[in-house]
């Protein structure tokens, strides 16, 4: 029988049931039907779009069930004889079975209804691999009978596992099968109108914005489940209550940028540092002196020692100090000046004392009085006797043996190489000499203790600065202009989504059958990619081209390496720098799975694309 005979026998039966049914009112949720396929290899590759003859036959026999929503469940079986012409023209029956989702575009029904059709088949062919595929397409319904439907459908089939892409066009007959019951039509008619509230919220269908869903009034029908004021549909945090003016997200810190986008969401920060502080504004201690000011930016300190320990408050930092616990004067090295000491507390200065350490009297110069006995002399009247007194002839302190001390040093002037200046006694009373050492970047670290003597830095990186402000500093952050956590050597971190388009791409960039010519269907993939790697100006792009083990392996070589290039000179042609684009062929000597299955082979022929951070 012709194909158009076979259309016109089955139209023919169903006007069988037009008579016959035309007095019953129906409920018709489920049916079954018979479609006459049709499977095109050639347009998709050959770009011939008429080449009738050539394709495969088949017929099916598929289920429907009516769902909510316009949708409907199709569960078709059926059995075809595949004719590839791209291979050696070979029949082969094959079985197929699967299950698919239909919805209608239009919400009630007309005489010529259009839809869309998408889901999962399977086939079972006797001389080939068992392949799974995914159609995607439309048709149209026209309704002959309230029962009887004809019907048209055109799908493009993806393939999953095995198999080849290709196009299915079908025309058959659905029958609509439902409880019937007789029609009593009274004498006039009265139109009354159902009011629908699919969702019992006491809101009609027809006004109400979430019919599937129980809401509020306020919100037209459509719920808040966290009770914010934004109804879930326009909240883009439904189960967190936020802000109105953030959509619906709540902001911890209250900076103005929602917690999802916040990348410090428990520190206030900006919208161009995407919710962290700005560097520059940084006081990582809270002492009130900004980091990138105060010396000791994790150490709580004063403002008069640029944000160091300062505890006996002269304004002088703890760590240059040499008295950090009496309050002195920086000539001193942050000590008292010798002058201004009185360590006995007698009020008199330790200079003027000749009892510094023993309280005593002015009358007594610092001593304390004491009966003196007419055999114990002191000649200059300096309070040390002459038996105990090195300088017996020169009034000094008690301290000195009765020698005096003119700078105040503790060292006696006749030990003193250097007496009218105040110094130390292991350097025989003169002062220290500090070797003056060289500080190149003038961050306060001389060269021989800063990791970055020719950038300026910080403390807390050993005088190395942090670009970026993201904690690790510029000598080990890969990418010391862009900010990113210490896990990820200071680059930012890859989004999952953009990840998961880079793994797609491995299976989705195609190439026409041992070429390196790329298939339309290639270039939106690529396109993507080239969106991607914009978004990371810190990352390049390694391209890597694979194959099977079929064939000679130079030839595979050559083949990969190849593809891997045509990738990437389509990127350049976008508009990408050539700088941060590399590409290579590996042959078939990185499988990801064996070689001995058409499953194993089809995965090891792929194009990875991978985003490295340059050294």
């Amino acid at each position: 029988m012709s194909f158009m005979k076979q259309i016109y026998f089955s139209i023919f039966l169903s006007l069988l049931f037009l008579t016959s049914l035309s007095s019953q009112e129906l409920t018709l949720n489920k049916g079954i039907g018979v479609r006459k396929t049709f499977l095109d290899f050639n347009s998709l590759h050959e770009k011939s779009f008429d080449a009738f003859r050539e394709y495969s036959n088949g017929m099916e026999i598929f289920f429907v069930k009516k769902l909510k929503n316009n949708f409907s469940l199709i569960l078709p079986i059926g059995i075809a004889t595949l004719t590839d012409s791209l291979t050696d023209y070979s029949i082969d029956p094959v079985v197929t079975l699967g299950a698919q989702a239909q919805y209608n575009l239009l919400k009630k029904e007309y005489w010529v209804n259009p839809y869309l059709i998408g889901g999962v088949n399977a086939g079972i062919p006797k001389l080939r691999d068992f392949y799974v595929q995914v159609p995607l397409g439309l048709g149209v319904h026209a309704n002959l009978h309230p029962q009887v439907k004809l019907q048209w459908q055109s799908d493009y089939r993806l393939p999953l596992i095995n198999g080849k892409s290709h196009l299915q066009h079908s025309i058959g007959i659905l029958y609509m099968l439902g409880n019937t019951k007789t029609q009593v039509i009274p004498e006039k008619v009265i139109e009354t109108e159902t009011i629908l509230d699919s969702d019992g919220d006491g809101i009609a269908d027809r006004l109400d914005l979430c019919p599937s869903q129980a809401g509020l009034k306020d919100f037209s029908g459509c719920p808040d489940t966290d009770k914010d004021g934004v109804a879930d549909k326009d909240d883009r945090c439904p189960e967190t209550a936020g802000n109105k003016k953030l959509n619906g997200c709540p902001d911890a810190d209250e900076d103005g940028i929602s917690d999802p986008d916040d990348e410090c969401p428990n520190i206030k920060g900006t919208k161009a540092n995407k919710g962290c502080p700005d560097p520059k504004d940084l006081d990582t201690d809270g002492d009130g002196v900004l980091d990138k000011n105060d010396y000791c930016p994790e150490i709580s300190g004063s403002k008069n020692a640029i944000g160091c320990p300062d505890r006996d408050n002269d304004g002088i930092a703890d760590k240059e100090d040499r008295c950090p616990d009496i309050a002195g004067v920086k000539s001193k090295g942050g000590c008292p000046d010798p002058k201004d000491l009185d360590t006995d507390g007698d009020g008199i200065n330790d200079k003027e004392d000749n009892c510094p350490d023993v309280k005593g009297t002015s009358k007594n110069k610092g001593c304390p009085e004491k009966e003196i006995k007419p055999e114990s002399r002191d000649t200059d009247n300096d309070g040390v006797t002459d038996d105990k007194d090195l300088c017996p002839d020169k009034a000094g302190l008690f301290s000195t043996s009765g020698c005096p001390d003119s700078d105040g040093d503790g060292v006696a002037d006749k030990d003193d190489r250097c007496p009218s200046v105040a110094g130390i006694k292991s350097n025989g009373g003169c002062p220290e000499v500090r070797e003056v050492k060289k500080d190149s970047d003038g961050d306060g670290f001389t060269d021989d203790i800063d990791e970055c003597p020719f950038a300026a830095g910080v403390e807390r990186f050993n005088g190395c600065p942090d670009s970026d402000g993201d904690g690790v500093h510029d000598k080990i952050d890969k990418c010391p202009k862009a900010f990113g956590p210490s896990t990820n050597a200071g680059c930012p971190e890859i989004e999952r989504r953009d990840l998961e388009v880079l793994d797609y791409a491995m299976r989705a960039v195609q190439f026409d059958l041992s070429r390196s010519t790329l298939r339309p269907e290639s270039f939106v993939t690529l396109d993507k990619i080239g969106d991607i790697l914009l978004r990371y100006p810190s990352y390049n792009l390694i391209i890597a081209g694979h194959t099977d083990n079929t064939g000679n392996e130079a030839k595979n070589r050559e083949l990969s390496e190849r593809r891997a290039k045509v990738c990437m000179d389509y990127l350049i042609s976008r508009g990408l720098p050539p700088g941060r684009l590399t590409y290579v062929g590996y042959g078939s000597s990185q499988p990801i799975s064996d070689n001995k299955t058409d499953t194993g082979r089809f995965l090891n022929r792929r194009t990875e694309f991978s985003l490295v951070i340059p050294r």
